[in-house]
């Protein structure tokens, strides 16, 4: 395993140091992919999040919306542009929004993360991880749209509640509206909308 973290990081640097970094990592063919996967899963938990954003919509209503992310600044394009080669060409590489030198990396779709992030999750990260617990919350918020049982309203609001509990403590980042806004919506969407105030 040593020799496999050597090898590893004596070709990132020779990517960093040749130029065309992305090229790179992606096709080197000296590249250990096992080493690659670790190194990803590492890179994963520091930058990473499994979240489950909740979109809200006056027509069509309250929509969860799991979802991998990485960011990353600019120099750092090639190790998101591992990620995407990592699960065969998915998801988007993209300016974080607001900035002009963080780049993004996001998948999305419950067949892709269920796919490729939960596999990778498991083998390459859950078992190093100190975010266990939000990573079997994101898995639980897939299983229950998998069973479709967001399509009731009570399935809906269950889900929206596990939304919630994740990435509480993450970045400063705050939802756009609080827990109990939202379960009024789904509760009575038309009310909520019908307020001038809303």
């Amino acid at each position: 395993m040593f020799s496999t973290l050597v090898l590893f990081f004596s070709t990132c640097n020779n990517l960093v140091n040749n130029g065309n970094q992305q090229e790179r990592l992606v096709d080197n063919s000296n590249f250990n992919s096992e080493a690659k996967s670790y190194f990803l899963g590492g890179f994963a938990e520091g930058e990473g999040s499994v979240s489950a954003s909740v979109k809200v919509h006056s027509d069509f209503g309250v929509h969860v919306q799991p979802e991998f992310g990485v960011t990353q600044h600019e120099n750092g394009k090639h190790i998101l542009a591992g990620f995407k080669d990592l699960f065969d060409g998915k998801g988007n590489l993209h300016l974080k929004p607001g900035s002009q030198d963080v780049l993004e990396y996001k998948l999305l779709g419950l067949t892709n993360l269920i796919d490729h992030v939960v596999p990778f999750y498991l083998k390459y990260v859950r078992p190093f991880s100190g975010k266990v617990k939000e990573f079997n919350t994101f898995l639980e918020i897939l299983e229950r749209k998998q069973r479709k049982e967001h399509f009731t309203q009570e399935g809906l609001i269950d889900m929206v509640k596990l939304a919630y509990t994740l990435n509480e403590e993450g970045k400063g980042k705050t939802r756009k509206r609080t827990l109990e806004v939202v379960l009024a919506i789904i509760r009575d969407k038309k009310a909520y909308f019908a307020n001038p105030n809303n």
